[in-house]
């Protein structure tokens, strides 16, 4: 098909897509003013059960609009993300997209910008709706498959990101897109999950007395508030960005998603886990199309790559392992967090006796949470080790 186009642009969009009218000519004027190969655009849920529907949308704004923006900053690159990507078809000619990836968008964009050095960028302004996932297992199912499809291409081109033939800042931007997801995702359970909370305790402790009562170094209260202030800076932006631009559809929905993003983080690093021991064993499953608020799944009958495919090499398995290593972390200060956090009564005036006008505070034992982290990482490795011990025996049973 590729081979076949004679137009100058070619546009892809999933079967769901509906773009906005002036979605194409931003697109197209962006890529002739950039000299970029590929215009990646943003997506909005168009249809589907408003508080969930809010929800997405939100989180969809908030990546498009904020944080991918940002990380071209950063990383010197966009990326191809499938659905409301605009190309020049002299480019997407030179390509294959390869059927058995998970996520043959990314995979795709990986090999263009290592073997061919094109050039990506993103443009949230081009805008395309999507139907809504049918329900959470639809939901889980699509999120987990955009996963594990992450983890194969980081897998797969570990070690051709960092010898590639592109400029270093490309060649870092690429590892960090890809590698320091795991990073990303434990520093999010540690700026949401415990320095938000430890700073709103912090602020809320009216004495000195109660402040010493927290029993937190004061260097770590300002780090835990100083991360908690950046963290408000980049909610108040998105919320900024939503108003000025005129996205006031979409506030209702970001105060949704920031409310329960400590439940959305949580939900995210067992999703992370479960990706890299099903990517770990090669039982990435069968292909599934995701639901959507109107239709049907389609259900493919045979595994999308061979069983262990992607973590043969050295390189790959180190890789794996730093994943592994980084998932036990979190999960490992979790339980650190409940495990250490204990009640403890404080008498009035530190010596009025029988409990007469005590208070009640709660204690987060940080050498617990740190012993717990280290006990999760080890436990990581474990895990790790294990995963390679399944898919050796699926290989030699020839699975």
């Amino acid at each position: 098909v590729l081979s076949a186009l004679t137009e100058k642009y070619v546009a892809i969009y999933d079967a769901d897509h509906c773009p906005n009218p002036d979605s194409l000519a931003l697109a197209v004027c962006h890529l002739k003013r950039s000299g970029a190969d590929c215009v990646q655009g943003s997506t909005y849920i168009r249809k589907g059960l408003f508080p969930f529907r809010a929800f997405v949308c939100a989180e969809f704004f908030v990546n498009y609009f904020v944080v991918l923006p940002a990380m071209q900053v950063i990383t010197g690159t966009g990326f191809f993300g499938g659905a409301n990507g605009v190309w020049l078809a002299s480019s997407l000619k030179q390509l294959q997209f390869d059927e058995k990836a998970l996520t043959e968008d990314i995979e795709c964009f990986a090999r263009a910008i290592v073997k061919n050095r094109f050039k990506f960028e993103f443009l949230p302004e081009s805008c395309s709706g999507e139907l809504l996932p049918a329900g959470p297992r639809a939901f889980w199912r699509q999120r987990l498959r955009w996963c594990m499809g992450w983890d194969q291409v980081t897998l797969r081109h570990a070690t051709a990101f960092w010898r590639a033939d592109i400029r270093l800042r490309i060649r870092m931007g690429l590892w960090y897109i890809f590698f320091c997801r795991w990073i990303s995702q434990l520093c999010a359970v540690i700026v949401v999950l415990f320095n938000a909370r430890a700073a709103l305790q912090w602020q809320l402790a009216e004495t000195d007395e109660d402040v010493h009562n927290l029993k937190v170094p004061s260097c770590i209260q300002h780090l835990q508030f100083a991360s908690f202030c950046g963290y408000m800076v980049f909610i108040i932006y998105s919320a900024s960005y939503a108003l000025f631009h005129r996205h006031l559809a979409v506030l209702p929905g970001l105060l949704l998603y920031f409310m329960i993003m400590p439940f959305y983080v949580v939900f995210n690093s067992c999703m992370l886990t479960v990706s890299l021991f099903r990517v770990a064993t090669g039982n990435t499953g069968g292909w599934v199309v995701t639901s959507r608020a109107t239709g049907a799944a389609l259900f493919g009958e045979e595994p999308l790559l061979g069983i262990g495919a992607d973590v043969a090499d050295a390189c790959s398995q180190r890789v794996l392992a730093i994943g592994f290593v980084t998932m036990g972390a979190i999960a490992g200060a979790v339980v650190g967090d409940v495990v250490g956090t204990h009640e403890e009564v404080l008498p009035l005036w530190g010596w009025v006796p029988f409990g007469l006008g005590a208070t009640t505070t709660y204690v987060t034992d940080g050498r617990v949470v740190a012993a717990c982290s280290l006990a999760g990482m080890a436990l990581g490795l474990v895990f790790f080790y294990a995963a390679m011990w399944v898919a050796r025996r699926k290989n030699n049973s020839g699975c």
